[in-house]
C-alpha cells in the first residue's frame, strides 16, 4: 500500500520561496556586481598600461632610481663621506667649480667672513682628508688657508666622538695664537647634529647632514655650470635624506 504524500506546510512552502527568491536575487546581485567590476577592469586595464607606459619613458629619461651611492651600498660608509665633501670643499678639487663649495659651506657655518678671504685671487687653500697629527690623531678633513683661517671637521656617522677626539683637536687648533680663535674653527658633522662634550661649549660648530649639508648643497647647485656634477650632487642630496631617515642618532648628546 503507497503511503501517502505529505504536502509541506503553508510555512515550509513560503520559506522555501523566499528562498529560491533569494538565490535569484543574490544571482542577479553577482552577476551586476561582476559586470561592474569587469567594466572597471575594461576601463582601468588601459589606464594601468598607458601609467607603465609613461612611467617607462620617465624611468629612460630620467632614471631617478639610479643612484651610484645605493648600487654600490656607500651610502653609510663614513670614508666615502668624508672623500666626497674633502673634494667638494676644495676649490682645486675634481668638481671644477673653484671656491663655490667652500665659499658657501663657510657662510652655512656662520663663518662669511672666512668666505670673504677666499676673494683673493692670490688665496691658496690645501685640504686633506686624514690628516696625522703628532698626537696620533687623525681629523677626517683639515682645511688651511695661511694667514687666514684654518678649519677642522670631524665627520661621524656610524659611531661616536672617540674619547678627546675633539678636545685634541681643539688643542691642535689653539697652537696657532697667530690667528684669531674665529678663524680656528673646529666643526663636529654628524648625521643628526648631535653634541660633543660639555667642556668644548662654546669652542665648536655642531654641524648636520640634514639640514646642514642638504641646505648647503642645494645652495650650491643653481651655481654649478658642469651637468655632471649636478647629477652627482642630486644623488647625494638623496643618498643624505635616506640617510638621516633610517640612521638612528647614537652619538653622545650631553652639551644640553
Amino acid at each position: 500500500m503507497q503511503a501517502p504524500t505529505v504536502l509541506p506546510s503553508e510555512g515550509v512552502r513560503e520559506l522555501l520561496g523566499r528562498f529560491r527568491a533569494f538565490s535569484q536575487d543574490l544571482k542577479r546581485q553577482t552577476d551586476e556586481q561582476t559586470l561592474r567590476v569587469k567594466a572597471r577592469l575594461d576601463s582601468f586595464w588601459p589606464e594601468f598600461l598607458e601609467a607603465r607606459r609613461i612611467q617607462a619613458q620617465f624611468d629612460r629619461d630620467k632614471a631617478p632610481g639610479f643612484n651610484l651611492f645605493r648600487l654600490l651600498n656607500l651610502e653609510g660608509v663614513e670614508a666615502v663621506h668624508t672623500q666626497f665633501l674633502a673634494d667638494l670643499l676644495n676649490p682645486s678639487g675634481a668638481h671644477g667649480q673653484g671656491a663655490l663649495f667652500l665659499e658657501r659651506f663657510l657662510c652655512a657655518i656662520d663663518r662669511e667672513g672666512l668666505a670673504a678671504a677666499l676673494k683673493n685671487t692670490a688665496a691658496q687653500v690645501w685640504v686633506t682628508s686624514e690628516f696625522h697629527l703628532d698626537s696620533g690623531k687623525r681629523p677626517d678633513i683639515a682645511l688651511s688657508c695661511p694667514y687666514q683661517f684654518l678649519l677642522v671637521i670631524e665627520n661621524k656617522i656610524s659611531q661616536g666622538e672617540s674619547e678627546g677626539q675633539l678636545q685634541n683637536y681643539r688643542d691642535w687648533l689653539d697652537r696657532y695664537v697667530g690667528l684669531d680663535e674665529a678663524k680656528r674653527v673646529l666643526v663636529f658633522l654628524t648625521v643628526h647634529g648631535a653634541a660633543g662634550p660639555k667642556s668644548l661649549a662654546g669652542h665648536y660648530i655642531r654641524f648636520s647632514y640634514l639640514p646642514g649639508v642638504e641646505k648647503w648643497l642645494k645652495d650650491c647647485l643653481p651655481h654649478v655650470r658642469a651637468p655632471r656634477v649636478e647629477q652627482v650632487l642630486m644623488q647625494y642630496l638623496q643618498t643624505v635624506r635616506e640617510l638621516y631617515r633610517f640612521k638612528k642618532e647614537d652619538l653622545s648628546d650631553d652639551e644640553e
